[in-house]
């Protein structure tokens, strides 16, 4: 529970920022959408497996598939795309230093995560050897 209430807060924080008009034009827009679309898709392949909770739902399903095959992570990789993109479109240092928090706070909601994936699914292991926690190839 705790992990959530970090997280609205942060969530609310990183939207109440004074100032700072969205500028449309500004490729930060394109991140934004990048940012939703992955999340929407990741949203829909978790389906009632998905919970904003760190931990695995009762009766849910292991999935690696769609976009969980390239990160094991892809909701908080769009929730990064979206933060990075909202601090770009409205020239904000300010939510450019946060959104780089919001990436440390999921890092560590992903670990405490992961724990649980492992005791949960035994396949999670091997999937989280081969694949990537946020970005593919990378990290």
């Amino acid at each position: 529970m705790s992990w959530v209430l970090v997280q609205s807060a942060l969530f609310v924080v990183f939207a109440l920022l004074p100032g700072n008009a969205m500028h449309w034009g500004s490729p930060g827009i394109g991140s934004i959408a990048i940012g939703a679309l992955i999340i929407v898709w990741s949203s829909l392949r978790l389906g009632r497996s998905l919970t904003p909770f760190p931990e695995p739902v009762s009766g849910g399903r292991f999935t690696g598939t769609g976009p969980y095959r390239f990160v094991r992570h892809p909701m908080y990789l769009g929730i990064f795309f979206i933060a990075i993109g909202f601090a770009d479109a409205t020239h904000s240092i300010t939510r450019a230093a946060l959104a780089v928090g919001l990436a440390v706070f999921f890092d560590a909601k992903a670990r405490h995560e992961e724990r649980a994936l492992r005791d949960r699914y035994p396949a999670y292991a091997d999937y989280a050897n081969r694949t990537r926690k946020f970005l593919p190839f990378i990290y």
